[in-house]
């Protein structure tokens, strides 16, 4: 008897732009190492929020950069990742990096005001 076996490997949404998303982890990875100035990149307390809310109901997410940017698709990659790391300097979510990002909510997070972040500050 014969079996037809498909592998898939690197599924990712159409819709996504690839050029763009790499030319946001470039200019995040240079922010964030070089110190280098992002000016593209506006926050306001909205899209915190929203981003915070979609993190508090899945409780833990796992994706690569494409993924991430399927699922918050209202948002640019360097924006995501920008309110990524004030939810995580505030203390709201743990965020580890390998070759997939994990976002994971903290249960019982100590309410913080948007002001205490110096990104949230920088950004907006």
């Amino acid at each position: 008897m014969e079996n037809l076996s498909i592998v898939l490997k690197d599924i990712r949404p159409s819709e996504i732009n690839q050029e763009s998303l790499l030319s946001d982890i470039r200019e995040f990875q240079n922010f964030k190492y070089f110190g280098q100035e992002i000016t593209s990149v506006k926050l306001d307390r909205e899209d915190v929020v929203k981003i915070y809310k979609q993190i508090r109901i899945a409780q833990v997410v796992q994706a690569d950069e494409a993924s991430l940017q399927h699922i918050f698709k209202e948002y640019s990659f360097l924006k995501l990742r920008v309110i990524l790391e004030v939810l995580k300097e505030l203390g709201f979510i743990q965020l580890e990096e390998n070759s997939k990002y994990k976002i994971t909510c903290i249960n019982g997070a100590v309410h913080r005001d948007l002001s205490e972040s110096v990104l949230f500050k920088m950004f907006s």
